[in-house]
């Protein structure tokens, strides 16, 4: 593993609707994280808690409400 490697892998998830940085890793598995929303990505658990369309997983909704 070279340098870019190891980069990538400690690089934070960044939450797709405030831009704050995420609990997660990029190189973590989507399957172990709360808050992932596929054909989307990463939201912190603050949007996830303040946005309830999350729980449904209507993802246009989300994109038209903030």
């Amino acid at each position: 593993m070279d340098s870019t490697d190891q980069k990538e892998e400690s690089e934070i998830e960044i939450c797709r609707i405030c831009s704050k940085p995420t609990e997660y890793n990029i190189a973590d598995n989507i399957m172990a994280r709360v808050g992932y929303i596929e054909g989307f990505g990463q939201v912190c658990s603050k949007c996830m808690y303040s946005h309830h369309q999350y729980k449904n997983n209507e993802v246009t909704d989300i994109l038209f409400d903030i």
